[in-house]
């Protein structure tokens, strides 16, 4: 199966970079999300939940999310996912986080959870 990961994680670019296809991204995580929706709107498929982990979008800076490789028809379920991964992460762009101090932690908690994702990909 051809999948793509789609981050703003430079640790799960640089770790995984030539094995599948990155599209890495020095964005916001709104931004991700964004670009997430761009491509389920192209007719690719989310193969990872955008709002995976006990993480709230405004907690973390950083998101992995896999999406089929493939193009179809326009995927409804994917596209209402992302849709409602986009409207929570808007709930928290207020608040203002102090990320800095905490950086790496944030990227090792993502690449966890995206390799968590992609044990399951490869397995499907």
């Amino acid at each position: 199966m051809s999948f793509i990961a789609i981050t703003n994680n430079s640790v799960f670019r640089d770790k995984y970079e030539g094995k599948f296809d990155i599209s890495f991204a020095d964005v916001p995580l709104h931004d991700i999300f964004i670009l997430v929706r761009d491509k389920v709107h192209a007719g690719h498929e989310i193969l990872s939940h955008p709002l995976s982990g006990s993480v709230k979008p405004g907690e973390t800076p950083y998101k992995t999310v896999f999406i089929a490789g493939k193009k179809g028809s326009l995927n409804m379920d994917s596209l209402a996912l992302i849709e409602n991964a986009i409207m929570t992460c808007s709930k928290f762009e207020d608040r203002k986080y102090d990320y800095e101090k905490k950086i790496e932690d944030f990227q090792l908690i993502d690449l966890s959870l995206a390799e968590s994702a992609l044990a399951g990909i490869r397995g499907y």
